[in-house]
């Protein structure tokens, strides 16, 4: 089976878009006069990585094609890479939010506890499955379960950007 050349390329290019959709509500939060807070800033770094995370992942497989790297072992690089992307990005948010949970920065500005603990998950599951595609132990195809993991990258960015809207919507 043959790397989806057509959808890849789509994703590379919604990616994009959605980074430059993602500076635009930082300038609509601040055109709108909402106060900027700490973990505003974890909520922006969240939705710029995993905007360009889709990028890089939707272009990778292509890239390693090119080598002449087997398709088996392009979507393996491609869905572990994805996994310990996942994996990092999660962390770094973490650590960032905790410290400044420590430093006594007031909660207002952070997804509600539901909606951090909902996407943990979330992004746990989708971690486990790109590492378990990557060793071939699941069904179906494999680079439907890799894509499934570059579109989640879309649905993370999306928590984050709506939380920031909500602030604007506050405000008024």
């Amino acid at each position: 089976m043959e790397l989806p050349l057509e959808l890849l390329y789509t994703l590379a290019q919604s990616a994009v878009a959605y980074a430059g959709l993602s500076a635009l509500a930082l300038v609509v939060v601040q055109l709108a006069g909402v106060r900027w807070q700490a973990q505003m800033t974890t909520g922006f770094w969240l939705l710029i990585a995993w905007s360009l995370g889709a990028f890089v992942f939707s272009v990778l497989p292509l890239l390693l094609a090119e080598f002449n790297i087997s398709h088996d072992s392009v979507i393996s690089i491609s869905s572990s890479g994805l996994a310990i992307f996942v994996v990092i990005v999660i962390t770094s948010a973490l650590r960032r939010d905790f410290r400044l949970i420590k430093a006594g920065a007031s909660g207002a500005a952070r997804p509600p506890v539901f909606t951090m603990i909902a996407m943990g998950s979330i992004c746990a599951i989708m971690t486990l499955a790109l590492f378990l595609n990557a060793f071939y132990l699941l069904p179906g195809p494999r680079q439907a379960w890799y894509i499934t993991g570059i579109c989640s990258l879309f649905l993370f960015a999306i928590v984050p950007l709506l939380h920031l809207l909500a602030a604007v919507q506050q405000k008024e």
